[in-house]
C-alpha cells in the first residue's frame, strides 16, 4: 500500500501521515520532496525506497536540485513496497505540472487542507520563530512567547494563504483516497484513522501531537493584533 499526502505547513500533515504509517506499519519516507533532504538519504535498491533520518544541516536549505527531486518522485512511484510520502504545494510546484496527476493515479493519494487559515498563519510564525514545526511530547507545548516581524514575515505567510486557498481548491479537482479537514481531527490517533487496519504495532515511535488551543496559540504571539490585521488583509 502507497500512501501519498499533499498538503501544506501547519496542517497537521506529519500527525496525519506518521499515524497511518505506524498503524499500517509501513515505512514513513516524511516530506520526501522538501529540498532540506539530500538525495543520497533515500535509496531505491531492488525496486524498493528506503530512506535513512539524518537531521538536515540547514531546515531552510537546498540541499538536492529540482531534477533530483523529480528522479526521486519518479523513482518513488514506481517501487514495488508499501510506503507513506508526504508533500507541500510548495514542494511540487516545481516539478513536472502532472506531478499531482500522477500521485493521485499511482498512490492512495490523500489531501489535507486547514480551513482556518488565520489559526495556521498564527501556528505558523510560532513554529517558525521557535524552530519546533513538529512536536512530539507534551513538554513542546511550552513554547515561548515570539513577535511577528512583518518584514521577516510576511513574505512567507502570502506564499502559505495562496497554497491553503489552492489546497481547497484542488480538493474537488482529483479522484483523492481521502480528503481530511485539519478542524475534523480529534488528536487521538485511534479516532482520526480509525478506518485504517490496525496491525499488530511491531514498531513504534511518539507520535506528533497536536499543539495548544487557538486562544493559547494567539498568547504567544506578542503583537497578535498586528499579524491578525495583515492577515485578515491577505484573506
Amino acid at each position: 500500500m502507497k500512501y501519498f499526502i499533499i498538503s501544506s505547513p501547519r496542517c497537521g500533515s506529519h500527525y496525519c501521515a506518521e499515524s497511518i504509517a505506524q498503524r499500517s506499519q509501513i515505512g514513513p519516507l516524511g516530506e520526501c520532496l522538501n529540498p532540506m533532504y539530500s538525495d543520497d538519504q533515500y535509496s531505491f535498491l531492488d525496486n524498493c525506497v528506503s530512506v535513512s533520518w539524518s537531521t538536515p544541516k540547514d531546515k531552510h536549505g537546498v540541499c538536492s536540485s529540482v531534477p533530483q527531486r523529480q528522479a526521486r518522485l519518479d523513482s518513488l512511484l514506481n517501487t514495488d513496497n508499501s510506503w507513506q510520502a508526504q508533500a507541500h504545494l510548495a514542494h511540487l510546484r516545481p516539478l513536472a505540472r502532472d506531478s499531482i496527476a500522477s500521485i493521485v493515479e499511482r498512490t492512495h493519494a490523500i489531501l489535507l487542507y486547514r480551513e482556518n487559515f488565520t489559526d495556521a498563519i498564527v501556528s505558523w510564525v510560532i513554529a517558525y520563530e521557535n524552530d519546533l514545526f513538529v512536536s512530539r511530547m507534551p513538554s513542546h507545548h511550552i513554547q515561548r512567547a515570539v513577535h511577528y516581524n512583518r518584514d521577516r514575515h510576511l513574505g512567507i505567510i502570502k506564499d502559505l494563504v495562496s497554497d491553503y486557498k489552492s489546497l481547497q481548491l484542488i480538493k474537488d479537482k482529483y479522484n483523492w483516497f481521502k480528503v481530511y479537514k485539519y478542524e475534523d481531527f480529534t488528536g487521538v490517533p485511534e479516532v482520526d484513522f480509525s478506518d485504517y487496519t490496525l496491525q499488530q504495532q511491531t514498531t513504534s515511535w511518539p507520535l506528533p501531537i497536536k499543539n495548544n488551543t487557538e486562544l493559547e496559540k494567539q498568547s504567544l504571539i506578542i503583537n497578535i493584533q498586528e499579524l491578525i490585521g495583515d492577515i485578515n488583509g491577505l484573506v
